[in-house]
This record gives structure tokens, sequence and C-alpha cells, in this order.
């Protein structure tokens, strides 16, 4: 009888009607098909598994296996996921391994073109991508099934919509792509990667490579700026070592700050009319109530653009007052805001005493929770009675 690794992730090459897929197999588990669509042609031959090899990597980290790809893999790319890993394990050496990528074969291509292509989701970040991009962009890229489930298809038409309008505005394509990657690994949740802090910049640039032939270069906007960047899936450390022969991703460096982001898109009518922050995935467009929405609205009156924005209604104190922000992301985000009400001068003392005091509380709900998180069971517990609530469970950070 064969000896089979003890953690081993194999990924077989197989075809997709409209896109590109592959059979992926855990520990001699039943195969599951991963796959990735667009409206582009994607015009990479079934022997190319390197989008799988950035796809699974985070994965393969998480659960401490082989990652086995029987097919070739991109010559630069290969080298780089060494550097993808280090980064990765030293910023989460608890939860993600160093592991052994191994495939058949690797190969060096040349690019096809010299288009230029950025992902785009409707918020904050693609927009001021999207308008500040010189020269101007010849793409941008909206995936289905990342923040909006893949079996939601009328939400996924109304991002489209926004990407179309979008892309009309600019003089660039709208490119429509799909990938069932999130719902794979939020399957496996335990071990299941974290999707925001380890798992979708690398399943972006899957995406982003599967488009190779159409585009030679792919940004990612970035999310924090100056000393508010800190570990995620997407990150100015990580994101260029996507980087493979065909394609450069690059990470859209930029000391911008939300703030300014939202002062200077707010001049373009698209943006007023169309701004998706939200991803609670209500029948809104934007629920006006959660952390983001409201981090939103706060950027919105700062800049002295509350009630410009057709898709958020005008700030309420109590909304800020309301904020939670025992996390430690939320509360830079906070801190951003204030920051930008003291350095531009604005007199709004009802919103900086709000700002000052949900930083303070969040900080001492947030060490409540991780003194909570430290008692054995207390996790799974909290969990159980969020889901007997039928609230969604919080993705923790520890």
């Amino acid at each position: 009888m064969a000896i089979v690794d003890k953690n081993l992730i194999e990924v077989q090459p197989t075809t997709h009607p409209n896109g590109i897929s592959s059979q992926v197999a855990e520990n001699g588990q039943p195969r599951q098909s991963l796959w990735i669509s667009s409206n582009q042609e994607l015009m990479i031959p079934d022997w190319d598994l390197t989008p799988w090899a950035m796809m699974l990597l985070p994965y393969a980290m998480r659960t401490d296996s082989t990652l086995r790809l029987h097919g070739s893999v991109d010559e630069v790319l290969l080298e780089n996921l060494d550097r993808v890993q280090r980064v990765l394990n030293g910023w989460y050496p608890n939860r993600l391994s160093l592991i052994d990528v191994l495939p058949d074969s690797s190969h060096r291509s040349v690019p096809a073109t010299q288009s230029r292509a950025a992902f785009f989701s409707g918020g904050v970040d693609s927009f001021y991508t999207l308008s500040e991009s010189s020269p101007p962009l010849d793409g941008i890229l909206y995936v289905a099934g990342f923040d909006i489930p893949i079996d939601d298809p009328v939400r996924i038409e109304r991002a489209n919509r926004i990407l179309r309008v979008a892309a009309r505005d600019f003089g660039a394509t709208a490119v429509e792509a799909a990938s069932n990657v999130k719902s794979f690994t939020d399957e496996r949740a335990k071990p299941g990667t974290r999707w925001v802090y380890e798992q979708h910049g690398a399943a972006m640039a899957a995406v982003a490579y599967s488009l190779n032939p159409n585009f030679s270069s792919v940004k990612v906007a970035s999310t924090n700026a100056g000393e508010f960047v800190h570990p995620m899936g997407t990150h100015p450390d990580l994101d260029h070592l996507w980087t493979s022969s065909a394609q450069t991703v690059e990470h859209d460096l930029s000391n911008t700050t939300r703030p300014e982001k939202v002062a200077a898109i707010m001049r373009f009518d698209v943006v007023r009319q169309n701004l998706r922050v939200c991803a609670q995935n209500r029948d809104d467009l934007n629920c006006g109530q959660c952390e983001k929405c409201i981090r939103t609205k706060i950027n919105l009156r700062l800049t002295g653009n509350d009630g410009t924005c057709a898709t958020l209604d005008r700030l309420s104190i109590l909304d800020v007052q309301r904020l939670a922000l025992s996390d430690k992301t939320n509360r830079n985000y906070a801190k951003e805001n204030l920051k930008y009400l003291e350095d531009y001068g604005i007199d709004d003392p009802e919103l900086e005493k709000a700002l000052r005091f949900g930083i303070r509380r969040g900080w001492w709900i947030g060490l409540g929770v991780r003194v909570a998180n430290s008692i054995p069971g207390a996790r799974k517990s909290y969990r159980a009675i969020k889901k007997s609530l039928g609230m969604k469970p919080r993705d923790f950070i520890s």
C-alpha cells in the first residue's frame, strides 16, 4: 500500500465551459472543483496550474499541507511563492506554516499585451485607483463570489451594473469575473483561511493571472495608508510578489488616507450615484448601519460631502456612538478620521467627542474580547450563541 502524506493537497487540471478549472483533492478525499469564469475569454491552457498555486497557497499553509500540482507553474511566480510564504508566516507564525509547493514542471511566458487593469468593487479605494490612474486604465475587474456570495445573482448583477457604468465613464473595459474559491475555503472553516487577513489577495492574484492574455499589469487598490497599514491579504509588502513572467501585479501604493480619497472621488457624479461600500449583502446597496457604512459617512461629513452621496444617508452622531470598535482595524479607521479632523482644523466638536469616546471604549471592549478568547472553549461558545441568535459569526483575530 502506498504511503500518503499526512497532509497533501493535489491539484489536477480540468476544463470549464466559460473559464478555467481544476480538481482539488485533500488527503485522498473526493475531488472538488475550483473555477474562475469571466465575460472575457480566458486563454490559459489546462496544463498551466499557476492560478491554483496562487489561490491555494494560504489554505495549504493553514492546513500545513504539501501542495502538489500535476501540471506546470510559472517559473517567476514559483520563485516568488517562497517570498510570499515568508511574509505570511512572519505575520501569522501560529496559523500559517511554511510548506512545499511541488509542480510537475515550470515554464516562462512573455506578456501578450501592454494593457493595464485594476480590481474594482465600487468602493472608495477602487474608485480612487480608477480615477487617479495615469495613464488611464484599460480595464476594471469585479469578481463575484468574493464579497457577494456566488449564489446571489441579484446582488452580483447590481455590482456588475456599477462596474459597467464606471467603466463607461472612465473609458475602460468592464471585466465581469466569478470564482468559487471563497465558498471552497469557507466550507473548510476548521481550519479554513481567514478571507480578509490571509486569503483574498491570493485569490485576486489568481483571477488576475487568468486574464494575463488580456492584461499585462493588474493593480490592487490600497486599503490603508501610513501608520495604519497592517498585515492583511492585500498589502504593499505582498501584492507585488504575485507577479509572474506573464503579468505584473501592483499594489496601488498611496499615502492618501480614506477621507482624502473620499474628498477626491466625490467630484465625480458616477461615484455620488453608485458608491458601494457595504459588505452586509442586504437588499439596499448600502445598509447604512454597519461599521463600514458609518465609517464612510464620517468621511463624507469630514470632507463636506454629507448628504451628497445618493447611496448613503446623512451621518447621525448616534450611529457613531453605537460603534463598538472592538476590532483594532476598525479603531484605526476611527483614528484616521480623528487625525483628518485635527490636521485640517475641522470644527466639529460633536463628531470629535464621539470618535474619541468610541476609540477609548473600543479598546476596553477589545481587551475583554481578547481575555475571553484566552479561556478554553470561549470562542466556540461565543460562535454557537451568535449562530443561535441568527447573527453572523465574527472572524476573530488572534
